[in-house]
């Protein structure tokens, strides 16, 4: 399955290296370096995964978390703490959140971020499979003996 990735900082030269360790692994990469922006494009439903940086704003990374959490089908979250530890860029993950983002801290290595974009996309795929069992008509999320 080709998963579709946005990642969401304003430092572009993380940015530029996040994208690059994607598109080698063959995610469909696309950047923005704007919350506003992301949220807006996230609401499409384009994409699988959303990599966001915890350099963004307090007030910027609560709302991007809580708006992505309201799109649907809501998208995985990943969380880069891509600062020194005790740097400003090395925050903790907004708390007000519905959704368990994956949270990435320095050193961000290329497997890892690959491995975190993975878990976010099956978390993403599970979450949506209970969401869509819960929703039909005289079951109650388990799965039919038929299924099985």
């Amino acid at each position: 399955m080709h998963r579709r990735v946005l990642i969401v900082d304003r430092d572009c030269a993380l940015r530029a290296r996040v994208e690059s360790y994607l598109r080698v692994v063959g995610y469909d990469v696309e950047t923005s370096d704007e919350p506003r922006d992301a949220v807006e494009r996230a609401a499409l439903g384009r994409f699988d995964v959303v990599v966001a940086s915890l350099a963004l704003p307090d007030l910027a990374q609560a709302r991007l978390v809580e708006a992505l959490g309201e799109v649907r089908p809501a998208p995985g979250v990943v969380l880069l703490a891509a600062g020194e530890p005790g740097s400003e860029t090395s925050a903790s993950p907004p708390r007000a959140s519905a959704r368990r983002p994956e949270l990435l801290a320095h050193p961000i290595e290329r497997r890892d971020v690959a491995d975190a974009v993975l878990r976010a996309a099956r978390r993403r795929h599970e979450d949506s499979c209970r969401r869509m069992a819960a929703r039909r008509p005289g079951t109650d999320g388990q799965r039919s003996s038929r299924q099985q």
